[in-house]
């Protein structure tokens, strides 16, 4: 009996039982009680509700389209925030689970039917078994799914949809600005009209954010992750705490406003060095996603270009000062995508890293430093984020530099 028929018979099958499966799982968590993120967020819609504008009469930490989701729960009924606010992302699950194993979507994974196509789906669902407190206690998978949405849409070339969706998500948590310029090198390699209807839609996804200018300065929430220290689940802490445990090294785990940071006179010393380094190997990434998309000319796959779009929300990620949990949320539906290009290696990482999640937070000794396997946890969740980086790095410029040797050594037209 030959292995890839039987493959074809069972993967969709496995696939599909665990979609369901990890759903279920997901549903369970319906029953956590509020851990204070989603607190924090009725507390926002209550005082808006009291004729206090945001970013006014008290500082707001996320872009302003945050407090369009955070108004959504409270409109079904402020009574049931908590469990609205937690059915509301259990059903953009369901939707993120939709983009990866719908047939239509499916198909443009691979040139031709296979079980592998069903793969994605098979490594969203089992990484998010790890990550379900934080999907269902913040509100992360809103701008995920928009940028999820946005990815396909540009493939399947709804430039304006996909530019609207990517907006959305830009004015909801900021991140996916990352995707804005490898996009865009995308469409311009599908043609003028293509590149002036992507603009078009990233245009009226922003134009809200104009028109708010004139109400709030909704932009003072850069002002405030600015000037984040480093918090304790960084890459940057997470070395420094080690050494505080293993030497002595001086470093106090404490809590700053809504989260807790690593401080002492390193700690200090080390964060406007650590804000350089992210601003630099962010900025160098997108630049190296962008040329690479651009290099790849109508060739590219799209796990191929979730890959490219990995490269700078993976430096993103690591190299932030601030590194909480949700963020993996961002990343696991491009890796899982991404294990279909043919340089597969570099998105297993991240999904791997799911795993140490749930021993990083929530956990006992996580309020007072996290000890032992606790703490190895972390560091290997870092060292594996980290590695995914690096293996990018590797993609984009090795695509980049193929590209340009196979242009050097095309015959020149006559």
């Amino acid at each position: 009996m030959k292995l890839t028929p039987m493959l074809g018979r069972i993967v969709p099958r496995v696939a599909l039982l665990l979609a369901v499966v990890a759903t279920f799982v997901l549903a369970l968590g319906l029953q956590a009680p509020n851990e204070g993120d989603v607190a924090w967020y009725q507390w926002m819609i209550h005082d808006w509700a009291a004729g206090h504008l945001p970013y006014l009469s008290h500082p707001v930490e996320y872009p302003p389209y945050a407090l369009g989701i955070f108004l959504l729960p409270w409109l079904m009924g402020d009574g049931g925030y908590l469990i609205n606010f937690m059915i509301l992302a259990l059903g953009l699950d369901v939707l993120v689970k939709l983009f990866l194993g719908w047939p239509r979507y499916r198909a443009l994974y691979l040139a031709e039917q296979s079980w592998r196509a069903w793969l994605p789906l098979v490594l969203y669902s089992l990484a998010e078994l790890f990550l379900g407190y934080f999907m269902l206690q913040r509100y992360d998978i809103w701008p995920m799914l928009l940028s999820v949405a946005g990815l396909f849409l540009a493939y399947r070339k709804r430039w304006f949809v996909a530019g609207l969706l990517l907006a959305l998500g830009i004015g909801a948590k900021l991140y996916p600005l990352l995707f804005v310029l490898p996009l865009a090198a995308w469409a311009w390699q599908n043609g003028g009209k293509a590149l002036k209807s992507y603009v078009l839609g990233g245009i009226a996804g922003l134009l809200p954010l104009a028109v708010i200018s004139f109400l709030v300065p909704w932009w003072n929430f850069l002002l405030i992750q600015g000037g984040r220290g480093l918090q304790v689940e960084s890459l940057p802490a997470s070395v420094l705490w080690v050494a505080h445990l293993w030497w002595g090294v001086s470093a106090v785990w404490v809590r700053s406003t809504a989260w807790y940071e690593l401080q002492g006179p390193i700690a200090f010393a080390a964060v406007p060095w650590v804000k350089v380094i992210f601003g630099v190997t962010v900025l160098l990434s997108v630049a190296l996603s962008t040329v690479a998309v651009w290099q790849q000319k109508l060739k590219l796959t799209l796990p191929r270009l979730a890959n490219l779009l990995l490269l700078p929300l993976t430096a993103f990620v690591i190299f932030n000062p601030v590194f909480s949990p949700q963020y993996m949320i961002w990343l696991i539906p491009f890796a899982a995508i991404a294990v279909l290009d043919s340089t597969w290696w570099p998105a297993v990482p991240l999904l791997v890293a799911c795993v140490f999640v749930p021993s990083i937070y929530p956990v006992p000794d996580y309020f007072t430093g996290l000890q032992g396997l606790h703490c190895a946890a972390l560091v290997t969740r870092n060292l594996l984020v980290l590695a995914s980086w690096v293996g990018l790095v590797v993609l984009g410029a090795t695509g980049v530099k193929f590209s340009f040797a196979e242009s050097a050594h095309s015959p020149q037209e006559k």
